[in-house]
């Protein structure tokens, strides 16, 4: 007994510090992953998981693993954001971690989406939302409800998406998700530039941007001045090069140099077109 007490007493001093340490290493994780660096906070988050599944902490490990894949996919490994998600759908299965099984079958669902396998991801989104309604975890279904509403909006149907995103960002709201919210902007953003309403679309565009700048999110601030540059182009093309440069600006930082010469090109073009008008942006930036 005494051999037994001891070792009892001993995993209540250890699990404590293992499972703060694993919290620690996800905090690192999110904080590197936006500062761009997804392979860095990859490697961090794997380290995360491993130290779950030494405490048998299998919901969490399902969680880890959900935000393990979801570092992959933003890197472009598709196969290991994959077996990260069928893992952790797999794991919440087994122990009854609804929410975990919910977020595990949504992230699948964008997987066969940007494979262009769109029949799957409506069935793994209709899982999932089933599922967050099932367990009554808001934050789930809102990123469900956002993921069918791009579904809406790829097929055309704008009236869908923006019921969809509307239902979201009304979540969103409600649980205090403000990246969420800001993600659910932009995408109303998109939807009403596509429409050709390019007032609503800044005005989306516009809160995304305050809300991501208040966040210190690089990546998601650089997605906010791409999308105000597009929708401004047209009525202000000397405040859309100002806006592009800065997002160029940010993907330079992030190392992202595909997307600096897109940066490059769009810019280019607009200062074409002002012709002598051209503000002091459209003039290369020095590295």
């Amino acid at each position: 007994m005494g051999v037994l007490a001891a070792c009892g007493a001993s995993k209540r001093t250890v699990t404590p510090g293992i499972r703060d340490r694993a919290h620690a290493l996800e905090e690192a994780s999110h904080e590197t992953s936006l500062s761009g660096d997804l392979g860095r906070a990859a490697v961090l988050q794997q380290r995360a998981v491993e130290a779950y599944r030494s405490i048998d902490d299998v919901e969490s490990v399902a969680g880890g693993l959900n935000r393990l894949g979801n570092l992959r996919q933003r890197a472009q490994d598709s196969a290991g954001a994959r077996s990260a998600y069928l893992e952790a759908a797999d794991l919440a299965h087994q122990t009854g971690a609804t929410a975990e099984e919910a977020a595990a079958e949504n992230n699948l669902g964008t997987l066969a989406e940007d494979a262009g396998d769109v029949a799957t991801a409506r069935s793994r989104y209709a899982r999932a939302l089933a599922l967050a309604r099932e367990g009554e975890e808001p934050a789930v279904e809102a990123a469900v409800r956002n993921n069918l509403g791009l579904v809406a909006l790829a097929a055309g149907d704008t009236v869908e998406a923006e019921s969809q995103f509307e239902a979201a960002l009304a979540i969103d709201r409600d649980v205090g998700d403000r990246a969420g919210e800001a993600t659910r902007l932009r995408n109303l953003g998109s939807m009403h530039h596509r429409a050709g309403r390019d007032r609503e679309a800044l005005e989306a565009f516009e809160e995304a941007h305050a809300i991501d700048r208040s966040r210190e999110d690089v990546p998601a601030i650089a997605l906010d001045l791409v999308a105000l540059s597009e929708a401004r182009a047209s009525s202000n093309p000397a405040r859309a090069v100002s806006e592009r440069r800065r997002a160029q600006d940010i993907h330079r930082f992030l190392g992202r140099e595909e997307r600096v010469a897109s940066d490059a090109a769009r810019i280019s073009a607009w200062c074409a077109l002002l012709g002598q008008d051209r503000p002091a942006e459209c003039e290369p930036r020095s590295r």
